[in-house]
């Protein structure tokens, strides 16, 4: 987890800089939203990583005129990949999936409005073994594709190729 971070213009930091760029992203999604404005300077947050194998989520508030009436209201969009911590072992991925739940669960009780959208369906329901089919069916789904495009362009990359069992994934359907 990085330290506590603003929004900066003129950010030089490499972790900084990927935070005004995330805050610049967000504050798009609030636009589409119909969020009247936002005030970019008024970003702050933090970048956490919950273990190998997983994208780093951007977790911060930004303050936003929400109507026209120029009520305000603090807004933030993450995301956050946690399948290619299955590369490591079932046990590991549940491990940073449920780091990130967790996190949010803190901030549920810190009183901040969440919304979750998690594709394993282990938010809503917290059923491990569930999670681990869902992971499971999309690890055979990236396979297969991965497999079969790389089969016809060369250089492709990708987290899947170095699962212990891509070759398996890749046949199964």
């Amino acid at each position: 987890m990085t330290g506590m971070m603003t929004w900066s213009e003129g950010a030089v930091e490499e972790w900084h800089q990927c935070f005004r760029i995330l805050t610049e992203i967000v504050s798009h999604f609030a636009s589409q939203e119909g969020r009247a404005r936002v005030e970019l300077g008024s970003a702050r947050g933090f970048l956490v990583h919950p273990g190998r194998g997983c994208e780093p989520a951007s977790i911060g508030l930004l303050k936003c005129t929400a109507n026209a009436e120029g009520n305000h209201e603090w807004f933030w969009y993450c995301r956050c990949k946690t399948q290619f911590a299955s590369v490591f072992g079932d046990e590991y991925f549940l491990e940073c999936h449920e780091r990130m739940v967790a996190l949010l669960d803190d901030a549920i009780a810190l009183g901040i409005n969440v919304i979750v959208r998690d594709e394993t369906g282990y938010w809503p329901s917290r059923d491990r073994d569930a999670t681990l089919g869902e992971v499971k069916k999309m690890n055979r789904i990236i396979a297969r594709f991965a497999g079969a495009f790389s089969d016809r362009v060369s250089g492709v990359g990708s987290p899947i190729f170095d699962h212990p069992d891509f070759e398996r994934l890749e046949s199964e359907q």
